[in-house]
């Protein structure tokens, strides 16, 4: 059936011997009024009817490996410029980038990612000059529907991004959101320094916890040199957030400064997609939920076709307990982009709130197949097993990430649950050694306690959570560790108090 389910625990029922599973039918209620506007409207609810492209890394031919920040850079800016278009399926970077240095046909390619059609191209960089040359190919019989070469000067790398976006509308006839559109590409600055620090910073941040510090530096170094470059504010202001979840920083801290960079971004451009989506999460945090959604579907108007904002958005549908639209919306991110580990992690996720833990199981292992190393896979498929009641196999998944808080919290909740108190007690006692010396997650400290079943705790450090606004928040209404709470009348408390029931 179409419906959601929530998880009420165990409950002794009249004339039956052992306590039974029991379910409460989820009625979801809009946060928002209805309204007929364009903003409050859902654009797409699917991609597979549209004519579907995959941007391919276009490949760096300087011969300086220095120079790949370059050619990265180019290729992700025309997927954004692409994603733009309300009638074509652009897949996503993480899922283009995963055939980056691979010689892979190109059908096999459309296979993956199911496309009609690729877009691949080279750069060549020496100083100012570039030498960018790309073709549109249709997949299945390796037509070439369109080929050019540009021999510009740097501060024309703009105008080429935007030649190449409007062969590919014109060739694959795709209709644009407005037809008074001029160009699917802003010239957001005339500061060629400006503009190759900024591909320098979204090239560290890519690479994950480890170049966060250089990405950072390099945002940074691009807001000194042109003040007025919108994407800059809006992507350290992401940077600021992944640091936030991965090294547990103090989080009424980083939320103002993330805010004000969204608010900066805002007053230079306010019609940049990925600013909202941005002040959507800015506002789940502060629980102002009809906000959220609002910036989210603001977000989605103006850039339908980004796997990111798709994702973003389901956490919001899932925070707010609408699940049936949150696994929507995350379907339509994987759509998007079908090879990104997160967003198959977010599904698996949903899945596991729902019980549907073979499911997840089952997602998880499909990602461990693309990505044997991936962490993200790791984490969901020990959820997955913790809420089989497999806590060894879980433990066994987690044990290897060390003292990584986020994966320690589910590690200790897991060894908690599995009876295994006195190593569950050891990573408590590392949390609250952290917490004594400086800013340490209340959220991931609850989770320990709840696998612990000592509820007093819980309750008590989820407070804290609520005081300091901690990001991780958000997961409290589909998080599974926290199900066996569901019956304490405590909880309602717990949720009325983040604005999430009435």
């Amino acid at each position: 059936l179409p419906l959601s389910y929530r998880f009420l625990g165990e409950q002794t029922v009249k004339n039956i011997v052992k306590p039974i599973g029991v379910y409460k039918v989820l009625i979801e209620t809009r946060v928002l009024d209805e309204k007929k506007d364009s903003e409050n409207e859902m654009m797409v609810t699917s991609f597979q009817d549209k004519p579907s492209i995959a941007v391919l890394p276009f490949v760096n031919i300087s011969g300086d490996p220095e120079q790949e920040y370059f050619s990265d850079g180019m290729t992700e800016e025309l997927i954004g410029a692409l994603a733009k278009l309300e009638g074509l399926k652009v897949i996503s970077r993480t899922s283009a980038f995963y055939f980056k240095g691979e010689h892979t046909d190109l059908r096999t390619i459309g296979d993956k990612l199911k496309v009609d059609h690729v877009l691949e191209g080279s750069v060549r960089k020496a100083g100012n000059k570039l030498r960018i040359s790309a073709q549109l190919i249709k997949v299945d019989d390796d037509t070439h529907l369109w080929a050019e070469t540009y021999d510009r000067e740097l501060e024309d790398v703009f105008a080429i991004q935007d030649e190449i976006s409007q062969a590919v509308v014109q060739n694959l006839k795709v209709k644009l959101l407005d037809e008074k559109m001029d160009s699917l590409v802003k010239d957001y600055t005339k500061n060629t320094e400006a503009y190759e620090f900024f591909l320098k910073g979204k090239y560290f941040e890519n690479k994950g916890p480890f170049g966060y510090e250089k990405a950072v530096a390099y945002m940074e170094k691009t807001i000194k040199s042109d003040p007025n470059y919108a994407p800059a504010y809006q992507r350290l202001a992401r940077i600021y957030a992944h640091m936030a979840y991965v090294y547990s920083l103090p989080q009424r801290e980083v939320s103002l400064r993330i805010n004000t960079l969204h608010q900066k971004a805002l007053e230079i451009d306010d019609n940049y997609a990925h600013t909202y989506s941005g002040l959507g999460i800015d506002k789940m945090v502060e629980y102002d939920w009809k906000g959220a959604e609002i910036d989210f579907k603001r977000a989605l108007v103006l850039n339908p076709g980004h796997g990111d904002i798709h994702q973003s958005f389901s956490f919001y549908l899932a925070a707010v307990g609408r699940m049936n639209e949150a696994i929507q919306e995350i379907k339509l991110a994987l759509e998007l982009d079908p090879l990104s580990n997160f967003s198959r992690f977010v599904f698996s996720w949903f899945q596991c709130f729902l019980g549907q833990f073979d499911k997840a199981i089952e997602i998880s292992q499909e990602t461990f197949e693309l990505d044997p190393n991936n962490t993200w896979a790791s984490y969901g498929l020990a959820m997955a097993y913790g809420g089989k009641g497999m806590y060894n196999k879980g433990i066994s998944l987690l044990q290897k990430f060390g003292d990584v808080p986020g994966y320690a919290a589910l590690l200790g909740y897991l060894y908690g649950k599995a009876g295994k108190k006195e190593e569950a007690q050891k990573i408590l006692n590392d949390f609250l050694a952290r917490a004594d010396k400086g800013y340490f997650s209340p959220y991931f400290l609850a989770t320990v306690y709840s696998g612990l079943d000592e509820r007093d705790e819980v309750f008590e450090w989820l407070d804290r959570a609520y005081e300091v606004r901690d990001r991780n928040q958000f997961l409290i209404n589909f998080d599974i560790v926290f199900q066996s709470l569901y019956t304490d009348p405590r909880w309602t408390e717990v949720l009325k108090k983040r604005g999430l029931v009435e």
